[in-house]
């Protein structure tokens, strides 16, 4: 291309440029002032930065200065180790070396730390590139080491490429407000792959700890760690205490003149991971302590003056007391009154500069200006509550690892919080001045168990425990769904939750945090998601109980949509139990660890459902789970006359945690109870089946009972036709000597009465006796006694015969002590016995001679003894009414029934061995040892036993038969729980080795179940290698 073609195309470029920047300048010219006036302001604008120059050390009059590192401090080395596997870093950060050295002295301590960490992802450029160390400048100093950076085998010192900020840590938000200073460093220039080292001594420790030192530091971390080392030069003359805990590592000790040099170096040692459900105590990584204090009664008597000094006696608590005493003048509501004004007036801050985060406040302090940390309110509130000769302790608790702190070394920074200990009637409270919502009765009060507290008294030396009865929650719930209108229906959900105790103090907090409307919306949302859309019916209601320390949750609900289809027009409806299921779940974790429970914690409830009117078949359900961890009880019934179906549940807690070995055990438990919170029912659109009459019901439900109840009601309609017909006699009374009657019908109304008729017949002798001789006896009552009146009687009638010359009529005096005598026997035996029907002739037979006197004196031709020896139409009703009990009691006595007596297996008839045989329950050719049938009429309508080789049970449940047989080889264990009562039946629990189970039933009556018990286990240890016979506590049926 020559020069004069490239001139040309470059003067017509230049022409197009100017054509376009007119253009653009034309468009754009309205806006270019305001652009331009923006660009002035930026102009003006500047960026700020940290310093750069705190290297020259600028802050050392705010306590931080760039120094070399101490003399003393021991150098490890660092060898740029490989990376480890990636997965089992955090942040993309790779801990290089962690070393903490402290020299201690008696003026002074002195604690090095260098860090070496290496970015390995762009995640962690984040945390090695910032560096931050706080420290209250009260009493510390931060000695700076600097910093270096290692990049390709490069070591670069990064103190001139660093910014740096000193601010205070404004934590007054978090109501604690102590004076730390932040010292924090920004790195520039920091990229993937680079490893960052620096290195500071704090110098100073709190003057509070009155030179006392401890100390502590974890051996092993979540993520690896190459080097770790840990240096303790001790340069004092009392012992240094030192403990590791989960290790069997131990420092390296060197004398160095009068120091002694403890040192321990870790090289990669393994990362441990804790399970999220851990409890919040458990630690099972490797750590030391170390300490000064010998003992926890050094660490009281470091405490004591503390706490002691600032418990002041002034006019302010004076007056204080003055008004609780106004409100009350018991003793229990005046220590309520106290901890709640110390609760609610004195709001919570806390100021915990320098020796203030272990020096209360004095008492008249905190109440003049209204506000204090945990140890100001327990000063407080050990003033107020002294003052009102109530005895009370500052104690020292861990709200974190409380339950442990029984294994650390004594030391003051062992806690971090402070109650009150108070005594009242021989009673210990624990008393947290920092908690609200407290404001119930004293017997009532929650009170917080921080596992173990150190009591700050004279002559206290060792920590004490915290647990107590107060220290949970209970919870008891009431849950009700009017199903009675169908699947297509209207339907209502009312829910009552009663909470006493935490459980109660936390929802009073959250309702005063938020409100009532947002718990209102946050239960309505659950429902709704259960149910498929609800309507609120009600407002919430919230009712606080200050007596009993409870509160209640009261929620009504329409139900728009509760049932859902569920195939061949069927509508299903599911029933959820929210109070126990969370805490029946399983743990969730993995690996070893220590679970914390809920504890002490005690649940009840109840869900009912009103359902429509049908036959409904629900079969009873109980479900029991007790071990060493907890109990609980699921328990459904069905009322078929209200259409009523009841879900029964409680929980009671055992252990507030589960140890690591137990795991395993408490899963199994839990897996035993799982599917119990919720409950699933099946409806169809169709019309309600017709409910039988309530006779009906009622009669199905006594089953073989109705026989007996029948019988007892012909009997009692016989003796009240014959009470009746006795009313008119007395218009027809005829004179005569003692009650003259043929033996033919004393001995049938006799029989027929089962010996009811001696009591009538000796109130008429003793009504003759009355008119003729003793006015003032009650013939009544000697007749109702009339075993104890017998001899009485026959000394009568003796006199009779002396004046009438007949004595050779009656039996010898002798004869007659004998027989009443006897009459008291068969009546005390009769009374503790279950004797024959025969026996009833036995009174029948003793009283025969009175008989024969009375008809002798009179005449068998006299007008009293005919018309006492006539059977009577009433006589005859009697008799009549009196066949069916008679019957049924003689049926019983031959074992054609069921009766409550274990009945030897030589004793049933052929038909019940061969009814037991068919049903496969016993073996063909065998029969029962011992029986015994809880029915009250067939033997066959249930019934338990054992043979030589088996142990059987069997039931009926709506008409249907249920049987259980097992062979004595596949019994695992026998237990018993002995009823305490003769009217209740003793209950024989049989575990099978395929871990199956079912019970027995035995009469207790004349000790006849130990009878039973005995051959049973006799026939069981027979078969195979004798087991330990375990005898539960007696429980209610």
């Amino acid at each position: 291309m020559s020069w004069c073609s490239t001139q040309f195309i470059f003067v017509l470029l230049i022409q197009k440029l100017f054509a376009f920047i007119f253009v653009i300048t034309t468009i754009t010219l309205p806006t270019f002032s305001i652009n331009a006036q923006e660009q002035e302001i930026k102009a003006n604008l500047t960026r700020h930065n940290l310093d750069k120059t705190w290297y020259k050390n600028s802050f050392a009059e705010k306590g931080v200065v760039l120094t070399t590192q101490p003399k003393w401090v021991q150098t490890i080395d660092n060898d740029s180790p490989p990376e480890p596997d990636s997965t089992e870093l955090s942040d993309g950060v790779y801990h290089v070396i962690l070393d903490n050295q402290i020299k201690v002295s008696d003026s002074d301590t002195l604690k090095f730390s260098r860090y070496v960490t290496k970015a390995v992802t762009a995640k962690g450029l984040e945390y090695v590139s910032q560096i931050s160390i706080d420290f209250d400048p009260t009493y510390e100093k931060i000695a700076f080491h600097g910093i270096t950076l290692h990049r390709d085998g490069e070591r670069i010192n990064k103190n001139l490429e660093s910014q740096f900020s000193l601010d205070k840590r404004d934590s007054a938000t978090d109501l604690i407000y102590d004076g730390t200073l932040t010292a924090f460093w920004l790195i520039n220039d920091v990229r993937v792959g680079d490893t960052i080292e620096y290195s500071y001594t704090r110098e100073g420790a709190n003057p509070v700890y009155n030179n006392h030192f401890s100390y502590n530091r974890s051996l092993q971390w979540s993520v690896p760690i190459h080097k770790q080392f840990l240096r303790v030069i001790w340069g004092r003359s009392t012992p240094l205490n030192v403990k590791f805990h989960n290790s069997e590592r131990q420092f390296k000790t060197t004398k160095l003149g009068k120091e002694t040099d403890y040192q321990l170096l870790l090289q990669d040692n393994a990362p441990l991971s804790i399970s999220s459900d851990a409890a919040i105590w458990y630690s099972p990584y490797e750590y030391v302590e170390v300490s000064s204090l010998p003992s926890w009664a050094s660490v009281i008597n470091w405490a004591l003056p503390l706490f002691e000094k600032q418990v002041d006696d002034s006019d302010l608590i004076t007056r204080q007391v003055q008004q609780i005493k106004k409100q009350s003048s018991v003793p229990k509501e005046q220590l309520v009154l106290a901890l709640n004004f110390v609760q609610q007036d004195i709001r919570y801050m806390g100021l915990e500069m320098g020796s203030n985060s272990h020096f209360p406040a004095k008492a008249s302090e905190t109440l003049l200006k209204r506000y204090g940390d945990c140890k100001d309110k327990t000063v407080l509130l050990l003033a107020l509550l002294r003052k009102l000769n109530i005895t009370a302790s500052a104690t020292l608790v861990n709200s974190e690892n409380g339950k442990i702190l029984n294994k650390y070394l004594p030391s003051p920074q062992t806690f971090n919080h402070a109650i009150v200990k108070a005594e009242l009637d021989e009673k210990t409270y624990w008393l947290d001045p920092t908690l609200l919502y407290q404001d119930v009765n004293l017997d009532e009060l929650y009170q917080p168990d921080y596992g173990f507290g150190l009591v700050i008294k004279n002559g206290n030396k060792a920590l004490e425990s915290l647990a107590n009865s107060n220290s949970g929650s209970k919870i008891d719930f009431k849950e009700h769904y009017d199903l009675s209108e169908g699947v297509k229906g209207n339907s209502t959900f009312n829910s009552v939750v009663t909470l006493t105790g935490q459980k109660a103090r936390q929802l009073r907090a959250r309702i005063e945090n938020n409100s009532v409307t947002e718990l209102s919306e946050t239960y309505a949302s659950y429902y709704n998601s259960i149910f498929n859309g609800i309507e609120i019916a009600e407002p919430l209601k919230v009712d606080f109980n200050p007596q009993q320390g409870n509160l209640s949750i009261e929620e009504n609900y329409r139900l728009t949509s509760a049932w859902t289809q569920d195939g061949d027009e069927g509508y299903k409806i599911y029933f959820y139990e929210s109070q126990i299921a969370p805490y029946l779940s399983m743990p969730e974790g993995f690996g070893v660890r220590e679970i914390a429970l809920a504890h002490p914690l005690t649940i009840q409830g109840v869900i009912t459902a009103k359902l429509r009117p049908q036959n409904w078949d629900f079969d009873p359900e109980l479900i029991k789970e007790d071990n060493r961890f907890f109990s609980t009880i699921f328990k459904l019934t069905f009322d078929k006359e209200s259409n009523l179906l009841t879900l029964n549940y409680s929980y009671q807690s055992k252990v507030d945690h589960v140890k690591p070995s137990d795991i395993q055990e408490y899963s199994n438990a839990l897996a035993n109870v799982t599917g119990i919170d919720s409950y699933g029912i099946v409806d169809f659109d169709n019309p309600s089946t017709p409910t039988p009459s309530t006779l009906q019901v009622f009669i199905d439900e006594l089953g073989g009972l109705t026989y007996w109840i029948v019988a007892i009601i012909c009997f009692g309609i016989g003796v009240f036709f014959t009470i009746v017909s006795l009313l008119d006699e007395t218009k027809h009374q005829t004179t005569a000597t003692f009650y003259p009657i043929s033996f033919k019908k004393f001995i049938l109304l006799g029989l027929f009465s089962f010996s009811l008729y001696l009591p009538y017949w000796s109130y008429k002798n003793w009504q003759f006796i009355k008119a003729t001789h003793r006015s003032d006896i009650w013939p009544i009552a000697r007749a109702f006694f009339n075993p104890l009146w017998f001899y009485a009687l026959f000394m009568w009638m003796e006199v009779d015969s002396e004046q009438r010359n007949k004595r050779n009529w009656l039996i010898p005096t002798w004869a007659a002590g004998l027989s009443f005598i006897a009459l008291i026997c068969y009546n005390i035996v009769n009374n503790n016995i279950s004797v024959s029907v025969v026996s009833y002739i036995i009174p029948i037979a003793l009283f025969l001679p009175l008989v024969l006197y009375a008809n002798k004196v009179n005449g068998r031709d006299s007008e009293a003894y005919i018309a006492n020896s006539t059977l009577y139409i009433r006589n005859w009703v009697f008799m009549i009414c009196a066949i069916p009990l008679l019957a049924l009691i003689l049926a019983q006595e031959v074992n054609l029934i069921a009766k409550n007596d274990v009945i030897n297996g030589k004793n049933l008839w052929q038909h019940d061995i061969s009814f037991m045989q068919d049903n496969e329950m016993i073996q063909a050719g065998s029969s029962p040892i011992y029986f015994y049938s809880e029915s009250f009429f067939s033997l066959q309508e249930a019934g338990n036993g054992f043979t030589q080789d088996n142990v059987f049970s069997y039931w009926t449940e709506n008409d249907e038969l249920h049987k259980i047989s097992a062979a004595f080889t596949s019994v695992e264990n026998i237990t018993v729980e002995y009823s305490d009562s003769e009217t209740e039946e003793t209950q024989i629990n049989i575990f099978l080795e395929n871990k199956d189970e079912f019970f027995l039933l035995v009469t207790a009556s004349s000790a006849q179940d130990k009878v039973f018990v005995d051959k049973l286990l006799q026939q069981w240890n027979a078969s195979k290698t004798p087991k330990k016979l375990i005898q539960l506590p007696n429980t209610p049926k």
